[in-house]
């Protein structure tokens, strides 16, 4: 089962074969946490949060149950939520990437800086910080593009179509809505920038990002830690240097740009995040239970 929701159905669900099995059926269960998400981790306490909290106790606080995780972090979380040692759980980082779809090996350059933002359109992935940053910018520089993709989804935390309207048409941007071919969008593309605070493993886009020789910038969170060594291999928000000033000494010096791009390909290929390593991970993990 994968996310918090799901998890706690398929456990009520198992609590119920047991019981109209007499106990005599006892399935083995592994429950996967790519992120905690909202309901778990919110970003201010609420009585949906210990609504959550109170059924994922209920569901699957059990000691013959497995989990995997994308980071330490959220599985020493849940394992304080449940009081339950995770210790013999899966951390896996993340879900697998194509190395060899997801390479450049010339990067083209334009004599300007590409900056993407990519992912589901929510208000805490920080698309409306991106924005803002965009817009200071196309006063300052014409050597930079910033540009954004991502696809609407059916939460209260998602833009509405008239905040999506208003990116379309948004001078300051290039609003792609969906995209398919990442590697070509990756490919022509100097920074990805996701200012998110959503609760989540190791976002997607940053690992594609990495894996394209791209440098990073987001907050500090358990998921970012895996990849990113600020300074060296992308950088966090709220530390020595603002978003403006980050962009600005890429633009500046471009070598340094290619140096931290290379030396984030490096960390996604030494933490072993191509996808036939994370297979292989699994298959290993199944293997013992």
């Amino acid at each position: 089962a994968v996310t918090a929701k799901t998890c706690v159905m398929m456990g009520f669900a198992i609590r119920a074969l047991r019981l109209l099995s007499f106990g005599t059926i006892n399935p083995v269960a592994v429950f996967t946490f790519p992120g905690l998400g909202r309901g778990l981790k919110p970003l201010k306490p609420s009585i949906w949060q210990f609504l959550v909290i109170f059924l994922v106790r209920l569901a699957l606080k059990n000691e013959a149950y497995r989990f995997t995780f994308e980071t330490k972090e959220d599985c020493d979380a849940l394992g304080k939520i449940l009081g339950l040692d995770l210790r013999s759980s899966l951390v896996a980082a993340g879900t697998g990437l194509d190395l060899n779809r997801f390479w450049v090996s010339d990067r083209p350059r334009e004599g300007r800086v590409n900056v993407l933002f990519a992912g589901r359109l929510l208000k805490s992935k920080g698309i409306f910080e991106f924005v803002s940053t965009a817009e200071r910018f196309a006063s300052q520089s014409a050597n930079i593009c910033f540009t954004a993709c991502g696809w609407a989804s059916q939460t209260s935390d998602c833009l509405t179509p008239s905040e999506i309207e208003e990116l379309r048409c948004n001078d300051s941007i290039n609003f792609l809505g969906m995209v398919n071919d990442m590697p070509a969008l990756l490919a022509t593309t100097d920074i990805v920038f996701l200012p998110t605070v959503y609760p989540e493993g190791i976002p997607r886009i940053l690992i594609e990002g990495a894996a394209m020789e791209n440098v990073l910038i987001t907050y500090e969170f358990g998921g970012s830690r895996v990849l990113i060594e600020h300074g060296k291999t992308g950088f966090f928000l709220n530390r020595d240097l603002t978003v403006d000033e980050i962009i600005q000494s890429v633009i500046d010096a471009d070598d340094r740009g290619r140096k931290m791009g290379q030396a984030a390909r490096a960390r996604v290929v030494s933490l072993g995040m191509d996808v036939k390593s994370v297979q292989s991970q699994f298959v290993q993990y199944f293997a013992k239970l």
